[in-house]
């Protein structure tokens, strides 16, 4: 699955994409996401926001096995995942070029 920010990117609003998303992958079976953060930058939120995003994720089962791509993540919007993406049993990674984004995806997570 892939999941495209553009404008300004609150954890706010990612919290609002999870909702969405989540229930997608769960009736799906999908274990692999990219998140493109191309066309994002950060807004402008208090700390406290990225400490509710983290807590949410921490909490997500659906991403249990499966590996989360970030593309050209602004600075800051992925650590909160990749601090407890250990909690969840997920892999996380970093790219700025898509194509390595992909084949590590590919690689991170056998079909199920």
């Amino acid at each position: 699955m892939v999941v495209s920010y553009d404008g300004p990117l609150s954890y706010k609003a990612r919290a609002a994409t999870l909702d969405v998303v989540l229930p997608i992958l769960r009736e799906q079976g999908l274990r692999r996401v990219l998140l493109d953060f191309t066309g994002a930058y950060p807004s402008r939120e208090h700390v406290e926001a990225a400490d509710v995003f983290a807590e949410k994720m921490a909490t997500v089962r659906s991403l249990k096995g499966g590996a989360i791509a970030f593309l050209n993540a602004p600075p800051g919007q992925s650590a909160p995942v990749e601090l407890i993406a250990a909690l969840g049993e997920y892999q996380v990674q970093r790219f700025y070029n898509r194509r390595e984004a992909m084949a590590w995806l590919q690689a991170a997570v056998e079909p199920a």
